[in-house]
């Protein structure tokens, strides 16, 4: 995520409420984010009805803070588990995503050529 990117979705958030308690609102959800305006108006509405009004809280913005890791835990740390199993800990990775059921969408160069070299080896030994 680019710093810019970052900062301006927290900006938007500035003024936002986050719903706690939907009460009788059929339009709301709990956790949903809203605008001021929105809740004023939603509130308004209950409160000429006569029901339970909406709860919020204002919105949060994301915060961050950078860490520096070693190679091995940068590594085991990758979406891909083909990948985390190419450098260290290989049984215990491979193990880990089977018996978790996990699915490897091959979406970073070193998985693809993990794959591309075990289909041309098969090609090869004809498997």
């Amino acid at each position: 995520v680019h710093k810019n990117d970052f900062i301006e979705e927290n900006d938007k958030i500035y003024g936002m409420k986050v719903v706690e308690d939907a009460g009788d609102s059929e339009n709301l959800k709990a956790g949903q984010l809203i605008s001021a305006r929105k809740l004023r108006d939603e509130n308004s509405l209950l409160r000429r009805a006569d029901k339970n009004l909406v709860v919020a809280r204002d919105a949060q913005p994301a915060t961050a803070e950078q860490v520096l890791q070693g190679i091995t835990r940068a590594s085991l740390q990758t979406k891909s588990f083909i990948s985390a199993a190419s450098f260290q800990e290989t049984t215990k990775v491979l193990n880990e995503a089977a018996v978790n059921g996990k699915e490897d969408y091959l979406e970073g160069l070193k998985e693809n050529v993990i794959v591309l070299s075990l289909v041309q080896e098969m090609k090869w030994n004809k498997v």
